[in-house]
């Protein structure tokens, strides 16, 4: 029997990012997106990814991933502000 798969893509500093169910980023089981916060002064996951997989929407959040490790909110600047996801997209598929 054919398994159902959902997918996550979500855009940050311009650039679109591919999450599998497993929450591995870009197909890297070494770094795995965990959700976003909302609050830069967060100091954690507010959404997780398994919400953000069913459902929630992610739009605007700050995200937060384990890279080797290591838990991190993604910092920086994107056009003088914190990086947020701009945009996201969910697809489902057999495999």
């Amino acid at each position: 029997m054919e398994e159902y798969q959902k997918e996550y893509q979500f855009e940050c500093r311009g650039e679109w990012f591919t999450v599998n169910e497993k929450g591995w980023i870009n197909g890297f089981e070494n770094w795995v997106f965990l959700g976003v916060s909302f609050h830069h002064w967060r100091n954690g996951v507010e959404v997780s990814f398994q919400k953000i997989l069913n459902g929630h929407s992610a739009i605007g959040g700050l995200v937060w991933d384990n890279d080797h490790g290591t838990t991190r909110q993604w910092g920086g600047e994107w056009n003088g502000k914190l990086p947020r996801i701009t945009g996201e997209w969910k697809t489902s598929s057999w495999k």
